[in-house]
């Protein structure tokens, strides 16, 4: 699944005596993990661990809420609200939420031209958005890892015994 992510310039205005918040240069941009994006994550030192093993601490999460951890939709998030919400804060932190954000950008526009602090300077939704969106590029992630697996197990699976022709 790609996200979108809105970038914006925020800027702090006077206006009428009350300072106010003005968008500017606002786009959206798609947002996918890919092979690259996780290459640049892990050559430039902003994943320090796995995602997957990040996955499997956030299954646990819903797992302790009796949420089937092999099809955690968005619904669960939702009904689950503010039990998920903390349980997925608890491993995981916002610096490390926005990072795979950003290397979801990378990889769904590999010669994207901003820099990490650019991203993050652009980058002003809310707690919320922020781990929907992390929660939905990891889950994207995986569910494209089980599509491998089961495809790999079912060609692997119709292998020939020694001696046997096509």
């Amino acid at each position: 699944m790609i996200e979108r992510v809105y970038l914006y310039d925020l800027e702090i205005v006077e206006i009428e005596g009350e300072f106010k918040e003005i968008k500017r240069n606002a786009e959206v941009l798609p947002c996918m993990l890919t092979n690259h994006a996780l290459y640049v994550g892990k050559r430039d030192g902003l994943l320090e661990t796995s995602l997957t093993s990040e996955l499997y601490n956030i299954i646990k999460v819903f797992q302790g809420l009796g949420v089937n951890p092999k099809n955690i939709k968005e619904e669960d998030i939702v009904k689950f609200g503010e039990e998920a919400y903390k349980g997925i804060i608890e491993v995981t932190d916002e610096d490390k939420i926005a990072r795979v954000i950003y290397l979801g950008l990378i990889g769904a526009n590999p010669q994207l031209s901003y820099s990490l602090e650019d991203f993050i300077l652009k980058y002003h939704d809310g707690m919320e958005e922020k781990v929907e969106t992390y929660m939905n590029l990891i889950n994207s992630l995986a569910s494209r890892d089980n599509q491998f697996k089961a495809e790999f197990e079912k060609k692997t699976s119709q292998r020939r015994e020694k001696g046997e022709k096509k």
